[in-house]
């Protein structure tokens, strides 16, 4: 039974967001100050990227983070413990992203049960390979854990059918092609694309998060209309927190209506 952790729904007005940082980025301390402030302002999902050093399919703003924090040489168990414990104290629910070379680096068991043990609730890797995709979904199942997967934008429908049926949280849908810190445009042929991607899940009962491109409240706002069931905003974020408290506290607040009226389903 798929353990609904990570599930969300629009009770009414906008859906809900996604905020992204890098794991305990730039320190412990500020990643902390920052997640307290994230809480405060209603923000309930939080998702984590774990350092690498070449994070090829991130934009320069995010990229530079991470290899920033790969140079200290701290441990995967590290970033996910303080990063996982800090958000889940501050009261939100957290998301492990990764890159596909961390998991053969690694053992996907134990990146699943350092998860379980820091309070990290779902998985991401992007950039995830058929056989990798099919053993996160096998190793997380009866764990609490959920896998979260992504769509690119050049996946076949053939592999969209198995990223689906080997999703267990929601689906990341990316806007637009590239790497993060980019664009959204509204056009047909993404409404067209978003709809078609959430008829297939409905069956899953699967949610569609839209990211890559969403910078500003009005580029969710349009995600929105254009019928996503979260929005995800990365490298905006990101440069916000780089910026100090208190910017990021208003940068934050122009979110507002994506902050309120949401609720995980328990």
């Amino acid at each position: 039974m798929r353990t609904e952790i990570l599930r969300f729904r629009k009770e009414e007005g906008s859906p809900p967001l996604i905020g992204y940082l890098p794991a305990l980025y730039p320190n412990p301390e500020d990643f902390e100050r920052i997640a307290t402030i994230c809480f405060q302002l209603g923000l309930k999902f939080m998702e984590v990227g774990i350092p690498i050093e070449n994070p090829y399919l991130d934009g320069h703003i995010i990229s530079k983070a991470l290899k920033d924090l790969s140079q200290r040489k701290t441990e995967l168990k590290e970033y996910l413990s303080g990063s996982g414990l800090i958000v889940h104290s501050a009261g939100m629910h957290g998301l492990s992203m990764l890159y596909n070379e961390t998991l053969d680096l690694n053992s996907i068991d134990l990146i699943i049960e350092e998860c379980s043990k820091t309070d990290l609730e779902a998985i991401l890797v992007p950039n995830i390979t058929v056989e990798n995709r099919e053993n996160l979904y096998r190793a997380s199942l009866g764990t609490g854990i959920e896998v979260v997967n992504f769509i690119g934008i050049n996946h076949s429908e053939q592999e969209i059918e198995e990223i689906i049926r080997l999703t267990t949280g929601f689906l990341y849908l990316q806007s637009t092609g590239g790497s993060t810190g980019g664009q959204i445009t509204g056009n047909n042929k993404l409404k067209e694309r978003l709809l078609t991607i959430r008829k297939r899940a409905e069956s899953y009962e699967l949610p569609v998060a839209l990211g890559f491109g969403i910078n500003t409240p009005d580029d969710a706002k349009l995600a929105a209309d254009l019928g996503a069931d979260a929005v995800i905003v990365g490298t905006s974020f990101l440069k916000a927190a780089q910026a100090g408290t208190d910017l990021f506290s208003d940068f934050l607040k122009g979110f507002h209506p994506f902050l309120e009226g949401t609720k995980c389903i328990q």
